[in-house]
């Protein structure tokens, strides 16, 4: 016989805490912004162009990276 534990599925306050983690890892941040109705389309090309920053890398990977090249 199997001991398989099912897990219960995952609440949306649970997705969405999840989804909150996994943004901050990445360096983001989900926000609300209000605009006036004829500037929705001026907002969405500003939001467009926002490119992610490049993050410095962790040295400690890339001690990992060099030690697993030798």
């Amino acid at each position: 016989m199997s001991h398989e534990v099912e897990k219960a599925p995952m609440t949306a306050a649970e997705r969405k805490r999840a989804q909150r983690l996994r943004d901050k890892s990445q360096g983001y941040v989900e926000i609300t912004v209000r605009v006036p109705h004829d500037r929705i389309e001026e907002a969405r090309a500003f939001c467009a162009k926002l490119k992610p920053r490049k993050r410095k890398r962790d040295s400690s990977q890339i001690d990992m990276f060099q030690q697993a090249a030798e």
